[in-house]
């Protein structure tokens, strides 16, 4: 019996050792499939992602980049669209806009198309700056005034002005009369002027009836100089700030004719080597009464039946019969006359209220 249960027990042992092994290696087994399964599973989803992810980046780049068949068709169509123009051009259906230059303004701005040329109107082209004898640096001072070309009674009056003749001129206000005399005679003194020194008298003497339009005909002739010395005399001031400038010298002198008769009778200012004098809106000035004044100082500057007389200009709104007297009395038997009024009896223009 004990021989029995001794062997019992090993041949038990002998056979539940395999079966314990078996079963733990098939769990093992089962175990390691189901993990390389979860690994494989895991591998795969990654790799899908990964390659969603690749696609999704592959379309951004071929949207990104247009293809090699777009570009030659946008090449093509470049090209057909050059051959037309070409055709056109040699059929003269298509004409390049050839630069011309306008006369009358600078190198920097003065080329334009045919088209541009063709919407000058014939004002325009008649006061084109080119066709009158004005510096460039008197053309960028008028630029910077806003004047591109000169207005007709400047027009028509300036090469009269220039050559020293006598002018009557008629125009209403507001259509650039100031400059009808003040271009040309700027450029003519700047041309012949030569003597700076001090103390000098004026050359030029500019009569207004009023000192509003003596400043302003003042303040335009100083906008476009930088050479000459430009003084106003007008009353209701001191006489200092204008005896300092008779000591400096003056070229140009604008006045009302009270203060200016008033300088001369207390010999402090000499007209006698005037050579261009102006009488800016004289039927007013004499209307107003200055008659007596404005010959007491042409008195000065003008001599009987002399050559050496100062040039004499009228610019007037309105021209009466007594206008054409005084005219006769100071000015040279052939004299300019322009009228751009006529019968009309409208002192303003159109453009002024």
């Amino acid at each position: 019996m004990p021989a029995r249960l001794r062997c019992q027990p090993q041949d038990l042992e002998h056979r539940m050792e395999p079966e314990s092994v078996s079963k733990k290696g098939a769990k093992k087994s089962k175990g390691d499939k189901e993990k390389k399964q979860a690994e494989k599973s895991e591998i795969s989803e990654k790799r899908s992602k990964k390659e969603e992810n690749g696609q999704l980046e592959e379309v951004d780049e071929i949207e990104l980049k247009p293809p090699k068949s777009k570009k030659l068709k946008t090449e093509d169509s470049n090209k057909k669209t050059k051959r037309k123009s070409k055709k056109k051009e040699k059929n003269g259906l298509i004409k390049e806009p050839k630069s011309e230059i306008i006369p009358g303004l600078s190198d920097n701005c003065s080329q334009y198309s045919e088209g541009e040329i063709e919407e000058l109107t014939p004002e325009q082209k008649a006061g084109a700056f080119s066709n009158f004898k004005i510096s460039q640096e008197t053309i960028e001072l008028l630029k910077g005034r806003g004047v591109a070309y000169l207005f007709p009674v400047q027009a028509q009056t300036f090469n009269c002005i220039y050559d020293g003749g006598d002018c009557v001129a008629q125009a209403r206000t507001g259509t650039g009369k100031t400059f009808s005399f003040a271009i040309p005679l700027v450029e003519k003194l700047q041309v012949e002027s030569a003597d700076w020194k001090r103390n000098r008298p004026p050359k030029v003497l500019v009569l207004t009836p009023t000192r509003e339009l003596a400043i302003q005909v003042a303040r335009d002739i100083q906008d476009i100089t930088k050479k000459l010395a430009v003084s106003c005399f007008y009353g209701g001031t001191a006489y200092a700030g204008q005896m300092t400038s008779i000591r400096n010298g003056i070229d140009i002198l604008v006045g009302t004719p009270g203060r200016i008769r008033d300088h001369l009778q207390n010999m402090k200012i000499d007209l006698s080597k005037l050579k261009h004098v102006v009488l800016d809106e004289v039927d007013q000035m004499l209307d107003m009464g200055f008659a007596e004044q404005v010959e007491d100082i042409l008195k000065v500057a003008y001599k009987k039946d002399s050559k050496e007389n100062p040039q004499t200009l009228l610019f007037s709104a309105t021209c009466p019969a007594w206008v054409y007297q005084v005219a006769k009395k100071y000015m040279k038997v052939k004299y300019k006359q322009v009228d751009l009024i006529g019968k009309r009896t409208q002192r303003a223009a159109t453009t002024v209220e």
